[in-house]
């Protein structure tokens, strides 16, 4: 199975959608690292997953409406829009795929 990496630095943002999850038409886990003041993430399509933060806090949810701070985990099931936003001098990961890529 393929596994996609990216990395996010201070202020950047990614966007993620079903191409995106999809190496050469197979399904594949994408590993995001993102770390520093605004560093934001957008996926559209179901999305299922595992967030990290390992310093600061990551807004997580569809209007990144929820704290998951370090030292937690957080494991989403399938959800049409996920949004994760760092606050402050977050560095978190994110393992992120379509249920197909779970399986």
């Amino acid at each position: 199975m393929p596994v996609l990496i990216h990395h996010l630095g201070h202020g950047a943002s990614l966007e993620l959608g079903a191409h995106s999850l999809n190496a050469a038409g197979a399904p594949a886990l994408v590993v995001v690292r993102g770390g520093g003041r605004g560093c934001s993430l957008r996926v559209e399509g179901p999305v299922a997953g595992l967030w990290l933060p390992l310093r600061g806090r990551l807004q997580l949810g569809p209007a990144a409406e929820a704290a998951c701070s370090a030292g937690e985990i957080r494991v989403c099931e399938a959800e049409p829009r996920v949004r994760a936003v760092g606050r402050g001098s977050a560095i978190g990961l994110a393992v992120l795929g379509w249920p197909a890529a779970w399986r």
